[in-house]
């Protein structure tokens, strides 16, 4: 007995092969890792300064 699934992420196509064609190397992950973190501090940082100026906004 086959049972039919309504859910898009079942569907077996999304198990292929991946949908990327360039492949993953060390030097790339490094990079996304240090602008992904870069972005994490900026952000940190202007929330920092937003409150500690006006805390009420916190």
């Amino acid at each position: 007995m086959v049972f039919r699934r309504g859910n898009p992420a079942l569907n077996p196509q999304y198990f292929g092969p991946g949908m990327a064609t360039e492949r993953m190397t060390l030097n790339g992950t490094i990079h996304k890792t240090l602008f992904l973190l870069s972005i994490i501090a900026i952000t940190g940082t202007l929330a920092y300064s937003i409150t500690s100026e006006t805390p009420g906004l916190g």
